[in-house]
């Protein structure tokens, strides 16, 4: 019986490997979850992570609306959206309600044509020193983006939900 019990099992767990899901790595795989990338526009996937504790964030682009992520029990996974830029400085933020959420810093950069970026908003300051970091955790709450390499945003974005943009 012990015999025949080891080839069994050793096939059960090679017929386990084989079948593993197939993750989500490519810049193409990216283009099926939210549509076709343009070459000639800027693609930034902003995300808004179950771990950064609000309730909902309104997404602004050189001070114009875009778009408003679900956080907490709206979106059990945080939720992400694709936004296409010109290429160019822009400055990227996200708005919360002044009781509930914290003061994001504002992201200026320049995005390049036929790039993709991902953006993860991240709770506390992106240059930690003393006194923002006594304000962070006595005044008021703060947080940041912060890039994320892109396998990350991908695997990032088939478990958040998606929210689609406004034109920009």
């Amino acid at each position: 019986m012990r015999r025949s019990f080891f080839p069994i099992l050793l096939s059960l767990l090679i017929a386990s490997c084989a079948s593993r899901p197939k993750e989500i790595n490519s810049f193409s795989d990216i283009g099926n979850i939210t549509g076709k990338l343009p070459s000639n526009r800027a693609t930034v996937f902003v995300h808004l992570p179950k771990s950064v504790p609000t309730l909902n964030g309104k997404v602004t682009v050189d001070e114009r609306f875009v778009a408003e992520l679900p956080n907490g029990s709206f979106a059990r996974n945080g939720s992400f959206t694709k936004l296409t830029l010109s290429p160019g400085v822009h400055v990227i933020d996200m708005k919360f309600p002044k009781i509930s959420g914290p003061n994001c810093e504002d992201l200026e950069i320049k995005f390049e044509k036929g790039m993709v970026y991902h953006l993860a908003l991240v709770e506390g300051p992106s240059k930690p020193n003393l006194g923002n970091m006594l304000a962070h955790g006595l005044a008021y709450s703060i947080a940041h983006f912060r890039f994320i390499h892109p396998v990350d945003g991908i695997q990032l974005s088939r478990y958040e939900k998606y929210i689609e943009a406004s034109s920009h």
